[in-house]
């Protein structure tokens, strides 16, 4: 009865008493001196000021119940499909609304509204996998900014794919602290450096070698049944600080081969791969790319950052080979042209050596001697 003299009432008043009444009825309604059946009744009222047809006191309903969690659930969904300025107020700050929710929010509404869920405070790793998936650019724009909202390492990874081209949004990855070190690597180097198809393993990169006879005995023996040889502990200050760390591998490894650091880095990878010390070595002398490749993803690291230590190590190798009285040849340097002519970001070395904490800068020179052969 209540509620029906309520809906007649609000047929003959104006905006601003429903204005009014939509506040007054809506705090009313999250008090906890109320009993079952007034909520009950104002629960319908509530429904009737969500279908009003002011936007004004649409809106003052959304203030007064946004922020609870004893509002009720299908009138918050209700103000969630409002206009913009209404639905911000409770996809913005309505705990009542649920990862489901939101994510059918994301899959049904128009992109101010899923704008806004990309900007909900404390926003779970499950909404945010779904705008790393589906999200525009705006969308995952706002998501990266969102400093409250959980972002797995996996939707990070899936925004680099997607979106790789975009500068905006690569340089808003490149910016996060726990962005890993794969995803960083293949953002610096693109698509160029990861289309040569390699073995998937190292066993398998040693049968296919197409080397002279002589090479091939100096690899054979070095398969997964030999490699027990390695042992971590004896492996060096470089092997322990990158045991101690692995995401820091890649960048220890090319900071380690930029400055002809080349047996440490060897002992490093035979601590990670289980392949000796010797057979490491002897693959950085002389595999071919493929081979060499396929060593540093034994390791356990990905295609890009593989990809760019098999690149340093070839420029270790004519590095070794200069003939005494030539000019002092720096990997770091040549290594950037390199990058610089194959379309890659010209800072793209000095970002991955930055992350081992030694920057080579590009003044620097770094002196090979047949000792490093």
């Amino acid at each position: 009865m209540i509620v029906e003299a309520f809906l007649e009432w609000a047929m003959q008043a104006g905006a601003r008493e429903r204005i009014r009444a939509a506040a007054a009825i809506g705090r009313a309604f999250l008090k906890s001196r109320v009993t079952p059946w007034e909520r009950a009744a104002a629960g319908q009222a509530l429904q009737a000021l969500a279908a009003d047809r002011s936007p004004a006191v649409r809106q003052s309903l959304a203030y007064a119940i946004a922020d609870s969690p004893q509002a009720p659930h299908d009138v918050i969904l209700t103000l969630a499909a409002d206009e913009p300025d209404i639905a911000a107020v409770v996809i913005l700050r309505s705990p009542v609304l649920t990862d489901i929710d939101l994510i059918d929010i994301l899959a049904t509404r128009p992109l101010v509204a899923r704008a806004l869920v990309a900007a909900r405070p404390k926003l779970s790793d499950v909404v945010a996998a779904t705008i790393a998936e589906t999200g525009s650019e705006s969308e995952l724009t706002i998501l990266l900014e969102n400093t409250d909202a959980a972002i797995s390492s996996v939707a990070l990874r899936r925004i680099a794919e997607r979106m790789r081209q975009d500068e905006n949004i690569r340089t808003l990855l490149a910016a996060r602290p726990d962005l890993d070190m794969e995803t960083r690597a293949g953002l610096i180097l693109g698509d160029r450096w990861s289309t040569t198809e390699v073995p998937a393993t190292l066993d398998r990169a040693i049968e296919t070698m197409n080397e002279t006879e002589s090479e091939w005995k100096l690899f054979a023996p070095q398969t997964a049944a030999a490699r027990s040889e390695a042992a971590p502990a004896a492996a060096g200050d470089l092997a322990g600080a990158i045991l101690e760390n692995r995401n820091l591998a890649p960048a220890l490894l090319l900071d380690a081969i930029c400055r002809l650091r080349v047996e440490e880095a060897a002992a490093a990878i035979s601590a990670l791969s289980g392949m000796s010390a010797t057979g490491v070595m002897a693959i950085l002398q002389r595999g071919r790319f493929p081979t060499v490749r396929a060593l540093f993803e034994s390791a356990g690291l990905g295609r890009a950052t593989s990809t760019l230590l098999v690149e340093a190590a070839l420029l270790w190798r004519e590095a070794v080979d200069v003939p005494e009285g030539d000019a002092v040849t720096d990997i770091a340097a040549a290594l950037r042209e390199k990058l610089a002519r194959a379309g890659a970001p010209a800072g793209a070395v000095d970002d991955l050596l930055s992350l081992a904490g030694t920057v080579v800068a590009p003044g620097s020179t770094q002196t090979a001697t047949r000792k490093a052969a």
